[in-house]
C-alpha cells in the first residue's frame, strides 16, 4: 500500500479538523437519527478526504537538461510575470512571478 506524504504544515491542521470532525459526528451520534448519522459521516469522510488531498507532499522526478532553467513549487499555470518592488527581504526590485495553482500532475519533461 502506498502512503501518502503530508505536508508540515498541514499536519496540525488535519488533526485539528480531525478532532473538529469526530465532535461533530459524537454530536450528531447522541442527538440524531440514523440516517442523519449516515449522511453526516459521509460528508466527514469526503471534507477529511479533501483536506488530506490538499496537503499532501507528492514525490517528484524532476530531469532538468539545461543550465538556467527555473523549477516552479507549485504546479499549475504561470499567470503573471512582472518587476515589483520587494522591500520586506531584499529592499529591492525583484521579478514576481505568479502561479495559478491546479492538482493536476503532469510529467515535466519537456514542459517550458
Amino acid at each position: 500500500m502506498k502512503r501518502i506524504k503530508i505536508h508540515k504544515e498541514g499536519r496540525p491542521i488535519l488533526l485539528g479538523l480531525l478532532f473538529i470532525i469526530f465532535a461533530v459526528n459524537l454530536i450528531v451520534y447522541l442527538i440524531s437519527p440514523m440516517t442523519v448519522i449516515g449522511v453526516n459521516i459521509v460528508l466527514s469522510a469526503i471534507i477529511l478526504i479533501f483536506f488530506t488531498y490538499f496537503f499532501r507532499n507528492p514525490t517528484r522526478i524532476i530531469e532538468i537538461d539545461e543550465n538556467g532553467i527555473v523549477i516552479a513549487p507549485a504546479d499549475g499555470r504561470v499567470v503573471v510575470v512582472e518587476p515589483t518592488d520587494e522591500l520586506e527581504y531584499f529592499g529591492d526590485k525583484r521579478i514576481q512571478v505568479s502561479i495559478f495553482m491546479y492538482s493536476k500532475l503532469r510529467p515535466l519533461s519537456g514542459v517550458r
